[in-house]
């Protein structure tokens, strides 16, 4: 990628992280009520937007170095929303589970079961993304895995350091809270988007 490339493709990225972490503040402070619980019992739309942008923010480096598209981008864009929001949802019902009030009543095989299933999410993340851009976007490294399970690692990290730093509409700083204000949210679709940039810098078998 070139210089120009890589300033349109962050500037892009960036974009599509406020936006999602917008739509996800819009509806939790303005739809629901920050104060509310519902968020977590409730039907939300705004995850379909940040996986969107997640998907769009990651595929939008190739889109801007190549310059094409057909239908076998669009199948692409539509696989990664897809593989976004079914494990978006896996990992919903891992933390509501693990992190929740309830989360002492669960037994130790349930417990464990519910871990299994969140390293099945990410594992499902990180695969998928690999296999989608292997099969039809640009052949990639093996090595290439790596980066996707590290992503899901860091946006709960850097989620919870941003929103120890800026804690929103609240004062508390756990990994609810962050997930709360739209601080992984955000992250995933950054680190998404550098994935994207890395990829096809260093992990193409074409470079």
């Amino acid at each position: 990628m070139t210089k120009k490339e890589i300033i349109q493709s962050s500037i892009g990225i960036l974009l599509l992280a406020m936006l999602a972490e917008t739509i996800w503040l819009y509806e939790i402070v303005v739809r629901i009520g920050w104060t509310s619980l519902g968020w977590l019992e409730k039907d939300l739309f705004s995850p379909f937007v940040v996986c969107f942008c997640a998907a769009t923010a990651y595929i939008l480096p190739f889109l801007i170095k190549y310059k094409h598209i057909d239908g076998k981008v669009i199948l692409t864009w539509l696989s990664f929303i897809f593989i976004n929001i079914t494990v978006f949802y896996m990992g919903d019902a891992v933390l509501k589970s693990l992190f929740s009030r309830f989360s002492m009543a669960l037994s130790i095989a349930d417990n464990l079961k519910m871990r299994l299933f969140g390293l099945l999410a990410v594992g499902l993340f990180s695969f998928g993304y690999y296999f989608v851009t292997n099969e039809l976007i640009i052949k990639v490294r093996k090595q290439q895995v790596a980066p996707f399970i590290l992503i899901v690692f860091f946006m709960f990290v850097l989620g919870v350091v941003t929103v120890s730093v800026f804690h929103g509409f609240g004062n508390a700083t756990g990994l609810t809270d962050a997930i709360k204000m739209g601080y992984p949210q955000f992250w995933v679709c950054v680190l998404l988007g550098v994935s994207g940039i890395l990829t096809n810098m260093y992990f193409s078998e074409e470079e």
